[in-house]
């Protein structure tokens, strides 16, 4: 994720300075790396940017997203972040004055399953999938911040014939992923939603269901977007259905954008960060 918003804001700061910058002043961009699961460190980056006298702050996720944003409110700076999080929608919301300088530039994540339902009744329907029974099976993902909209997708599952059922991980860990891959093997519902955001998780679980996989399809949401995760799977990422709620299209707008990626840094870049921290800066 980091590798892909440094290049995508590298990329936009580049074009637009080759342009004249704003009334003929040039963007600097300072950026900080941050360990986003360790408060300690997020602290201090944030403090060092803010030392720094930067104007505008543009961030991913973090898993202490509160901690962010208390730090944030206070320092008053328009504040760009790419957490899908509905949670941190509401909580900027319920303060508009203070938070006021809060933008979340992209779709939350309670439209997540509303709409693996929703993909999952058009396969179905349509006829170009066959559903080996009439139960799906969602993984939450281990986060506070996560919500998926799962309430809504209930109710929509339901009048759509199915029965949708829940996973709560307790933690990240090798044997937990374990437990819950073959907890589906097991069930063998007829597709799973899987939300493990980060690569390394989403990897480990496709690698263990794998290895003794049941007719069920799996759909990822957002890890896929990111160039470690084919790298790291390669072929058996074939067939997976997968979902963003900010992504880089294949029309010419995408690719006009992932052209002159290619061109800068050697590589395409990935479907999420890379195109939203170019949009945003």
């Amino acid at each position: 994720d980091g590798v892909e918003m440094r290049r995508g804001s590298q990329l936009a700061v580049e074009q637009f300075n080759d342009r004249g910058g704003a009334d003929g002043r040039l963007i600097e961009l300072d950026i900080v790396e941050v360990d986003v699961l360790d408060d300690d460190s997020t602290l201090r980056g944030l403090t060092d940017l803010a030392d720094r006298g930067v104007n505008v702050l543009t961030a991913g996720h973090f898993s202490n997203q509160h901690l962010v944003h208390n730090f944030v409110a206070n320092w008053g700076v328009p504040y760009m972040h790419t957490s899908a999080s509905t949670e941190l929608s509401q909580f900027a919301a319920s303060d508009p004055v203070r938070r006021q300088n809060f933008f979340q530039v992209c779709a939350p994540d309670d439209l997540y399953t509303p709409r693996f339902v929703q993909v999952m009744s058009q396969f179905r329907d349509l006829g170009s999938w066959a559903p080996s029974s009439d139960r799906l099976l969602l993984i939450m993902g281990a986060s506070d911040f996560t919500d998926f909209g799962y309430v809504r997708a209930q109710t929509l599952a339901e009048k759509a014939g199915w029965i949708l059922e829940t996973v709560l991980p307790t933690g990240r860990s090798s044997e937990e992923i374990r437990a819950i891959a073959e907890r589906v093997r097991s069930a063998e519902p007829a597709a799973i939603m899987i939300g493990f955001i980060f690569p390394a998780e989403a990897v480990a679980f496709i690698e263990e269901f794998l290895e003794g996989p049941s007719d069920t399809l799996l759909y990822l949401i957002y890890a896929p977007s990111i160039p470690e995760f084919r790298q790291r799977l390669g072929l058996r990422s074939e067939s997976l259905v997968w979902a963003t709620t900010t992504g880089t299209y294949s029309d010419h707008i995408g690719r006009h954008f992932a052209s002159g990626y290619l061109h800068r840094f050697g590589q395409l870049p990935g479907r999420s960060h890379a195109g939203i921290a170019y949009d945003r800066t």
